[in-house]
């Protein structure tokens, strides 16, 4: 039984497919690093279309902004459908004020978190009352608003056309666990009372592993292949829209993949990076295992530190929030990153803002608030 199910047809496709190439430095050596492969334009298609009327959107977490009358407001979402070239075919959500079109509106990519669940991926971002996933649901009750269909919901009560994609081996884009091997992991978390809605994720969390081995194999990289699937993403939401968006924002993992997004394009102008910030050094010795294969790009410390990757050339609006009491980041590198970004931006005719919060790694209704207040400054 393949370890890659839904994905067997990954390796031909690497074999087919050289590297992208790119003229811009920093794009290049992004490519170089991870490894990513050339793809075919996607062409979208819809899959289904909603509204959500300002009542049935949903209690944001207590201490959330408000924007203008949310409860007079009418968001429409609509859930496109592409080929990604090889696996599943991905998915991605618009979300915009139906009264506008969503053309003439601000681009915003919203890229969802990592946070060990991978049976969904963009979905989360959605107003927590459009859950509808039968079991799964229990992961809103269970993790709550907490960093779930906040940020992207404000943006686009603020005017944005939102964004918000899956990507490699999240949600659409998610791996079947069916090898005897999987299995076996699973009927233990079984018969260990771990319940099923939540089995799949920690499965995958041990799968991640197995797909970073293979893609290493193939000549790529787990972040490659994430990277891969948003550049992708990217050109649907330039299609969709029109231009491409030219603001990126995610917490934690999402956070490095708008980083990820501004080095491969440099139309993408505007990054917001939540709870995702450290130099590489100070990762080690005790903040490596907490981490996903997201974060550790092969060849990066030799080539550029983390700060560095996510100024890359000077000229975008970069905004970091950091929780003081960040489980997952030490606070010598957060503090080192910090410096780092001042002294890279210091002249430049782009802009470092910061945000420093007593918090853990939760994006909280303050983080919210400090989101909401740089995305209004133009």
């Amino acid at each position: 039984m393949s370890d890659i199910t839904a994905f067997e047809d990954w390796p031909t496709y690497m074999a087919s497919h050289p590297l992208l190439t790119r003229d811009d430095e920093w794009a290049s050596l992004a490519v170089s690093l991870m490894g990513i492969p050339t793809y075919t334009q996607p062409v979208p298609y819809i899959v289904r279309t909603w509204e959500v009327e300002g009542t049935a959107l949903g209690d944001f977490p207590e201490g959330v902004p408000a924007v203008g009358d949310a409860t007079e407001a009418s968001l429409t979402i609509t859930e496109y459908a592409w080929d990604c070239g090889f696996g599943p075919q991905n998915h991605g959500y618009l979300i915009h004020l139906t009264r506008l079109d969503p053309a003439t509106l601000p681009g915003l990519m919203h890229y969802h978190s990592h946070n060990r669940i991978k049976v969904i991926g963009a979905y989360r971002d959605l107003p927590l009352s459009q859950w509808d996933l039968g079991e799964q649901a229990e992961l809103a009750r269970q993790y709550g608003p907490r960093q779930f269909a906040t940020v992207a919901t404000l943006a686009a009560l603020k005017g944005y056309a939102v964004f918000c994609p899956d990507t490699f081996s999240w949600g659409a884009r998610r791996f079947g666990l069916d090898s005897p091997r999987l299995r076996e992991y699973d009927n233990r978390l079984a018969s260990a009372g771990e319940p099923s809605w939540r089995r799949y994720d920690d499965v995958s969390a041990f799968h991640e592993h197995i797909v970073a081995k293979a893609a290493t194999d193939l000549g790529t990289s787990y972040s490659g292949m994430i990277a891969y699937d948003d550049l992708m993403s990217l050109d649907v939401a330039r299609t969709i829209l029109g231009a491409t968006p030219s603001t990126a924002i995610g917490h934690s993992g999402g956070g490095g993949r708008s980083i990820m997004s501004s080095a491969l394009n440099p139309d993408v102008c505007r990054v917001g990076v939540l709870n995702m910030m450290t130099t590489l050094a100070d990762l080690l010795p005790d903040h490596v295992a907490t981490h996903s294969w997201l974060l550790h790009i092969p060849g990066l410390a030799r080539a550029a530190d983390y700060p560095d990757l996510a100024a890359n050339r000077r000229t975008q609006d970069l905004f970091v929030l950091y929780g003081r009491r960040d489980s997952l980041f030490p606070p010598k590198g957060m503090a080192a990153a910090h410096r780092r970004l001042t002294s890279l931006f210091a002249g430049e005719p782009g802009t470092y803002t910061s945000t420093f919060l007593d918090c853990d790694h939760d994006l909280t209704a303050e983080g919210a608030s400090a989101v909401l207040t740089w995305l209004s400054q133009k």
